[in-house]
């Protein structure tokens, strides 16, 4: 995979710190994957939030994604880590942003992850008394359709 990106955005009036702050929840998610912690995984969500996994099932809420991630941290996946790239963002509203973001799943430690982890995240996340939240988010694999 290639090096992170700098940040990017559509707005003319963003403000550093709140990228940041954006950078610190998708970290967190990768975080807490990278340490098979299912609490931790969703926790950067809303109570709400819609989750579109890789494979299309969708799960709903903080406690439909803890569960859902439940047999992926105990399968194939487990001591997996996510190499997400930075992540660009276009802010709809000072408190809503789209982010985008290449990543791709390591699953034996200093493997190069195959073609067919890599991946296409997209996030709708709202800021919520002064925290940024995943409200959305879709996992989309990275295919060539005409193979």
């Amino acid at each position: 995979m290639t090096e992170p990106a700098a940040a990017q955005t559509t707005s003319s009036e963003f403000d550093p710190t709140e990228v940041a702050a954006l950078d610190a929840t998708l970290s967190e998610l990768v975080a807490a994957w990278n340490a098979g912690d299912l609490e931790a995984y969703a926790r950067p969500f809303t109570d709400d939030a819609v989750y579109v996994t890789y494979f299309g099932r969708k799960l709903i809420g903080r406690g439909g994604i803890a569960e859902g991630h439940r047999r992926v941290f105990a399968s194939a996946y487990r001591g997996s880590r996510l190499l997400n790239q930075q992540a660009s963002y276009r802010f709809l509203r000072p408190d809503v942003v789209v982010a985008v973001q290449d990543g791709g799943v390591e699953t034996a430690p200093g493997a190069s992850p195959d073609e067919d982890s890599r991946n296409t995240l997209t996030y709708v996340l709202v800021k919520d008394d002064g925290e940024w939240r995943i409200a959305s988010f879709h996992n989309a694999r990275v295919t060539n359709p005409a193979d």
